[in-house]
C-alpha cells in the first residue's frame, strides 16, 4: 500500500517539478541584458578584457552604436608605419653612443565610416586620437659593426581622460643588424565607459634603419613598426 503512495506522488510531482523547470529555464533565456552588458559582451567578442570599476564611474557608458563603430574601426586600424627622424633628434654622446628621440605617432586616419541616412563619421588609428607615444632609444656598434641597445624608453601620453595606458613592456634588443636596430614594445591600453573598463593589449616590433651621410658628416634615422599579431 506504502508503495502505491508512494509511486503516486511520484507520478504527480514529477510533470510539476518538470514544467517548474522548463518555466525557470524559460525566464532565465528571456532575461534581457542592460544595454552596457550587451555592450560588453561585444567587446569579449572582439578580443577586449571586460572588467567592473570597483568606483564610481566618471564616464557615461558606450551605446550600442558607439560600440559597434568603434569595434569596426579599431578592426580596420593603421597596423604598421614609419617615421622619418629629425637629424635634431638624434644625439652623439661623447662615449659614441647614439641617443635617439621620436615622436611615434601617426596622425593619418585609415578609417572614416559615413552612411547616407544616419550621416556617422568614426575615424581610428593606432589609438593615435587618444594616445602619444614618445620613445628614446640609445644604441651603439660593437666591434663588428652591429647595432646593440639596453636601454628603450617610451612614453605614452593619453589625450582623453575615457582612456589610460599600463606600463609598457619593452625589449630593447630583439635582434642583430648592421644597418638597423630592433626592440618591441607592449602596452596595455584601456577605455573607461560606465561601469566597465574594456582593456586590449598591444604588441608592436619596431626596427630603427640608421645610416651615417659621410657628405653631411650627419646620421639618417628612420623608424617603422608593425603589430605582432591580432
Amino acid at each position: 500500500m506504502k508503495h502505491k503512495l508512494l509511486l503516486v506522488l511520484l507520478t504527480a510531482l514529477i510533470p510539476c517539478l518538470f514544467m517548474q523547470g522548463c518555466i525557470s529555464n524559460f525566464e532565465e533565456d528571456n532575461t534581457e541584458l542592460s544595454e552596457e552588458d550587451r555592450v560588453a559582451e561585444m567587446f569579449r567578442e572582439a578580443g577586449f578584457k571586460v572588467e567592473k570599476l570597483s568606483s564610481k564611474p566618471v564616464n557615461p557608458p558606450m551605446t550600442e552604436k558607439e560600440a559597434s563603430l568603434f569595434l569596426a574601426a579599431y578592426k580596420n586600424r593603421e597596423r604598421s608605419g614609419s617615421i622619418q627622424i629629425p637629424s635634431e633628434n638624434i644625439e652623439l654622446k661623447p662615449d659614441g653612443h647614439l641617443v635617439v628621440k621620436v615622436k611615434c605617432n601617426s596622425e593619418k586616419k585609415n578609417f572614416s565610416r559615413t552612411r547616407t541616412v544616419y550621416k556617422e563619421e568614426f575615424d581610428f588609428t593606432h589609438w593615435a586620437t587618444y594616445t602619444v607615444r614618445d620613445i628614446e632609444i640609445e644604441c651603439w656598434q660593437d666591434i663588428a659593426g652591429y647595432w646593440k641597445s639596453d636601454n628603450v624608453n617610451c612614453t605614452f601620453t593619453t589625450r582623453d581622460p575615457e582612456y589610460i595606458c599600463g606600463f609598457p613592456d619593452i625589449n630593447p634588443n630583439t635582434g642583430y643588424s648592421k644597418g638597423s636596430l630592433y626592440f618591441s614594445i607592449n602596452i596595455t591600453v584601456s577605455r573607461y565607459s560606465g561601469w566597465q573598463i574594456y582593456s586590449v593589449d598591444e604588441n608592436y616590433d619596431y626596427t630603427l634603419m640608421l645610416t651615417w651621410l659621410p657628405v653631411a658628416q650627419e646620421w639618417n634615422a628612420s623608424l617603422s613598426w608593425h603589430e605582432t599579431f591580432w
